[in-house]
């Protein structure tokens, strides 16, 4: 049996505007994870708290099911046959169990990026099964395929926080680029994506303080709802002009270990993402997230939406344990969640 440990993510800043190839996100790596077992087995099948399912292979060695549920895992299995038949490896039958801990007890998701981790979960074990091993870009590129296989494409931010760990700044690849060029599929495997850019950030001493809303919320939703009024608009360039702007000034505030500048950087994406939501007339900092950002400032401390927000989590970077445990008892007095994470830096 193989097992592969994949780990959840937070965004730390850059939301929404990532969306833009030209604009940066940063965001890290937790030690929370799905892990993904396979082995031989008689039957191809799957197990997980998720659900279950099993296929069989049609007459071009691809695995036959309907999307009707679990998109994800079902989409990463086909892109690895494919990928497996494009190497012209033969393909063993397996089965395959998913254990998750990016997920509250009672199921509702936490906003650690589970999709993204089953994807890469899926198709890492699936190919280190078959003998193949891939780097880290090649199967961040198998990712974003099994995300178009299902029409489900996110910055991608997600997928390269997970697969290279740690501290990571994000650009994304070209859209337009990749769907004028799907037609190709496994030949785009070992081509240069445009814009596309992922770099590891040396942090040290940096502890994130992440609160639970206690909701879960779809990205995909926002999404495309920021993505239907972004086209030609003059506010959203603007926004991420400035979001840009200060996603480079919070990465060097970080290196520098200056927490004047990460605290006015994160006060400064708070009020854009506050705008943001009055332009698309959406709720992004439901009335949850008031009182948790509201409380860490004071604290002395700021904090922001992580991720899609309207619910999901709030993060706070911390330099100390002083200041950590002063954060979680004031928002767990406000009957809030305090997840028990840290930047997971791991080479696997």
């Amino acid at each position: 049996m193989i097992s592969v440990k994949v780990p959840g993510k937070l965004f730390v800043m850059g939301e929404y505007a990532v969306l833009n190839p030209h604009a940066e996100a940063i965001l890290i790596a937790i030690d929370k994870f799905i892990t993904v077992s396979i082995k031989s087995s008689d039957n191809y099948e799957l197990s997980s708290s998720y659900g279950h399912f099993k296929w069989i292979l049609n007459e071009v060695k691809e695995p036959q099911f309907l999307y009707d549920s679990l998109p994800h895992a079902k989409s990463a299995i086909f892109i690895a046959h494919r990928y497996l038949n494009f190497l012209e490896i033969p393909v063993d039958t397996y089965s395959i169990e998913i254990n998750s801990e990016l997920n509250h007890t009672d199921g509702r998701k936490y906003g650690l990026g589970s999709s993204g981790a089953v994807l890469i979960g899926i198709l890492k074990a699936i190919l280190y099964h078959h003998g193949v091993i891939v780097g880290k870009q090649q199967l961040f590129k198998l990712c974003v395929l099994a995300q178009l296989e299902i029409n489900d494409l996110t910055s991608g931010a997600e997928l390269a926080t997970s697969i290279y760990t740690g501290w990571i700044s994000y650009k994304r690849y070209d859209t337009l680029w990749l769907l004028n060029n799907k037609g190709l599929m496994m030949e785009l495997i070992n081509q240069q994506w445009p814009n596309l850019a992922i770099n590891r950030l040396k942090i040290n001493n940096m502890r994130p303080c992440v609160c639970y809303t206690g909701v879960d919320q779809s990205t995909k939703d926002y999404v495309a709802k920021i993505n239907a009024k972004s086209n030609n608009s003059k506010f959203y360039e603007e926004f991420v002009k400035d979001a840009s702007k200060t996603v480079n000034q919070l990465k060097n505030a970080l290196i520098n270990h200056d927490f004047l500048t990460i605290n006015q950087t994160f006060n400064h994406y708070r009020q854009l993402i506050q705008n943001l939501q009055q332009w698309a007339d959406i709720t992004i900092e439901s009335n949850d997230f008031v009182k948790i950002l509201d409380a860490a400032l004071e604290c002395n401390i700021s904090a922001k939406i992580s991720g899609a927000g309207n619910g999901d989590c709030a993060i706070a970077l911390v330099g100390s344990d002083i200041a950590y445990q002063r954060l979680a008892k004031v928002w767990q007095e406000l009957n809030y969640h305090v997840l028990d994470v840290n930047v997971w830096e791991g080479f696997y």
